[in-house]
């Protein structure tokens, strides 16, 4: 695909692969986990923000979760932040660079056509 979703530095790949296992391993139960309802639904958002906000951090002003190139890692963030609302997760004011990231994702065209 266009534009490629791995880098081509092996190390760079390896660091896109340790992202996105981290993305499936602790973010994505707790969403799955409070788009069900069940159990305590208060500490499931708390833990789920807790990552959140660490990320934003990460989050560059420009570019890409990874880098200047957009990766696999940035359609796992995609599934994560598009899905904020309906958790009813609101983050906290020091985590707008994340904010402002998913703001850049959802207006990529790609992301848009699978809106429809």
């Amino acid at each position: 695909p266009h534009p490629k979703l791995l880098p081509p530095d092996p190390a760079a790949r390896a660091l896109v692969r340790m992202t996105l296992l981290r993305i499936e391993q602790e973010l994505f139960p707790l969403v799955e986990h409070i788009m069900a309802g069940g159990g305590d639904l208060r500490t499931a958002r708390k833990t789920l923000a807790g990552p959140l906000s660490t990320s934003a951090r990460l989050c560059p002003s420009r570019g890409w979760f990874m880098g200047l190139d957009f990766s696999l890692a940035d359609c796992a963030w995609a599934a994560v932040l598009h899905r904020l609302p309906d958790l009813g997760l609101k983050l906290p004011p020091d985590a707008a660079a994340i904010i402002r990231y998913a703001e850049r994702l959802f207006q990529r065209p790609a992301f848009q056509k699978t809106l429809k």
